[in-house]
């Protein structure tokens, strides 16, 4: 092979080379948008029945003397129940004998709920006012 061969086939060798690098960029670029994409549609669809949420009412009056049940929560996070991840505090302070506003907070830290608070009032008064 002469010398002016070899320049040829070099040239034709760094043509090529630049036109497959352009490609690869492009595929590169290509399925990094698709992956971006699909991992948003996969979140879509894996956290599309997720919640946190009180079950009723959130403020509920009842008279002196009733009797309060807690109607409780709903924590569903990938659509997985996270029920046990919720701490509930305020629940036993619930006196129906004595008027006043009692708070209870559910509170769920997991990946997707950062300490996320949700609140129900209870307004307990003479049966006077509820008429």
């Amino acid at each position: 092979m002469g010398r002016r061969t070899k320049n040829v086939v070099k040239k034709a060798a760094i043509k090529t080379i630049k036109k497959t690098h352009k490609s690869i960029i492009i595929c590169f670029i290509s399925f990094l948008i698709l992956g971006i994409g699909g991992g948003f549609a996969t979140i879509g669809v894996l956290t599309s029945n997720d919640t946190f949420e009180i079950i009723g009412e959130q403020t509920i009056t009842l008279n002196l003397d009733d009797t309060y049940s807690d109607a409780g929560f709903k924590a569903i996070e990938f659509n997985k129940d996270v029920s046990s991840k919720v701490v509930v505090e305020g629940l036993d302070s619930v006196d129906t004998s004595t008027e006043g506003v009692y708070t209870i907070s559910y509170t769920l830290n997991s990946s997707l709920y950062k300490n996320v608070k949700l609140y129900r009032y209870i307004v307990v008064e003479s049966g006077e006012n509820n008429e």
